[in-house]
């Protein structure tokens, strides 16, 4: 065998045996399993995707509903602000139109006890002027010892100015008490009116709820019909008689009251007009009232 046929031989059986699918079975098998593989992967992807999208705009929206949720919540408040805000106004309304009042009343009161000093100076002047009387008549009393008659005279004159001067010496502590309790920083000031019958009475009362005491002052007081005479009184769970008194000429009256009784029960004052000496309860109906509006007295 020539050199020849040993090629043809070696090339013939070289590419007679060749398989390509069995000469290498392992990159085939390779081939046709790895190509599957890659297609599943791939249909998956829009899956996840998917469900990844829904799941953010799940989240989206219940955040969103919760914070319109909160947004409501925040408008209530807002708005429940806005109303408690509206009446605090009201409130403060109310309180500047009452010191308001307050001030215009002190203001007044003021006025009065300026000329309440005015009285009280002319009365010490007129006291002055009746103890001198006194004095002179006292002289001439002793000197008209010898002359009953004139002696008689002279004493009911002399008794005569003692009443008067006690009277005004009466009225002298009343108005005492009155620019007394007028300058106590707790005197509450009552404001009393008249009824129908009363024309244009009216009256001021002063009460201080530390040390109990009040002071009444009377104007225009229409002079009293024989036998009768004008009286105070107490309004709580019963009225009680605070004092009696009659008007001057000048139709004014200033009293001193004595110590309130169960101040925790004021609620109002009242004057009537009962028979001379007065009476236990009120027999005709209020003259002049006033309602209390103080804080009671601890």
């Amino acid at each position: 065998m020539d050199h020849s046929e040993i090629e043809g031989e070696t090339q013939i059986g070289t590419f007679g045996d060749i398989d390509p699918l069995k000469a290498t079975p392992g990159k085939a098998t390779v081939e046709k399993k790895a190509k599957p593989a890659k297609t599943s992967r791939r249909s998956y992807q829009p899956v996840l995707i998917s469900v990844l999208v829904v799941a953010l705009a799940g989240f989206a929206g219940l955040s969103y509903f919760k914070l319109q949720e909160e947004i409501r919540g925040m408008h209530t408040v807002i708005q429940s602000l806005r109303t408690e805000a509206a009446a605090q106004e009201k409130t403060v309304a109310a309180l500047t139109g009452e010191v308001k009042g307050r001030e215009d009343s002190l203001q007044q009161a003021r006025a009065e006890a300026n000329q309440l000093k005015g009285q009280v100076e002319s009365m010490r002047l007129a006291l002055m002027e009746r103890d001198g009387q006194i004095s002179r008549l006292q002289q001439t009393a002793q000197f008209g010892a010898k002359l009953p008659k004139k002696t008689r005279e002279l004493q009911s004159q002399l008794v005569q100015k003692q009443l008067e001067n006690a009277s005004l010496q009466n009225a002298m502590t009343n108005q005492t008490e009155w620019l007394r309790l007028l300058s106590s920083p707790t005197a509450e000031l009552v404001r009393m009116s008249g009824s129908k019958e009363a024309g244009g009475a009216g009256g001021l009362l002063l009460f201080d709820p530390e040390t109990q005491a009040a002071a009444f002052y009377g104007f225009e007081l229409p002079k009293l019909p024989a036998g009768k005479i004008y009286q105070l009184w107490t309004i709580g769970a019963a009225p009680v008689s605070a004092g009696m008194f009659q008007p001057s000429k000048d139709r004014t009256a200033v009293m001193k009251v004595p110590k309130i009784i169960n101040p925790e029960e004021l609620k109002a004052f009242s004057v009537t007009i009962e028979p001379a000496g007065g009476k236990a309860q009120p027999t005709g109906p209020a003259y002049l009232k006033g309602e209390f509006a103080g804080v009671s007295p601890s």
